[in-house]
């Protein structure tokens, strides 16, 4: 029995030692570089379709895993950003409706910070279904929280009524996620 566990330890040591060389061997080195530039170009593929590329690349790169994920893992990464984003316009469209004096300025803007909880459960769903490979139904669920921003957009522009330039920016930053999130997604 000793004899038997003394063979077992034995050989559970010599596997890891032969992990180690072969994780500190230059062929895997090179391998993980390899992988981390090839992510690097479908990140660069990804954010291109987007208006701003740079904050797409940004928000991507923001996340460690991105060096190593794969499509669907940059999808996922960038439904994580969105709602990031959709919970930002979420506070600032109630925070908006909580300062206005104006009835129907209060009233859009409650409507809009209800239509981003909206969009963020779409958003959730979205990771759902690219986590158990349903790509079609992510990208229902991408353009429909879309809908909800663009919806609220136009309402804001119809009525005529004032937002801050970060708050367009992080609008039209959300916008542009969305359409890259979609791109990636047509591509699973």
């Amino acid at each position: 029995m000793a004899h038997q566990r003394y063979h077992h330890l034995h050989l559970h040591l010599l596997l890891l030692l032969l992990l180690r060389v072969l994780t500190l061997s230059p062929f895997f080195l090179q391998l993980s570089k390899l992988v981390a530039a090839e992510n690097n170009n479908l990140i660069a593929i990804v954010c291109h379709v987007a208006e701003v590329p740079e904050s797409c690349i940004q928000c991507l790169k923001s996340d460690p895993h991105s060096e190593i994920a794969d499509e669907v893992g940059i999808a996922i990464i960038l439904m994580n950003c969105l709602t990031d984003h959709i919970d930002a316009l979420e506070n600032n469209m109630s925070k908006i409706a909580a300062v206005s004096k104006d009835k129907s300025t209060v009233k859009l803007f409650q409507n809009c910070s209800k239509d981003y909880a909206t969009a963020r459960k779409y958003l959730n769903s979205a990771i759902t279904s690219l986590k158990s490979g349903k790509y079609d139904a992510a990208e229902t669920s991408v353009t429909l929280a879309l809908k909800f921003d663009t919806d609220c957009h136009f309402k804001i522009v119809s009525f005529k009524k004032k937002i801050s330039h970060k708050i367009a920016f992080e609008i039209k930053l959300f916008e542009d996620l969305c359409q890259a999130a979609n791109r990636i997604i047509e591509r699973l």
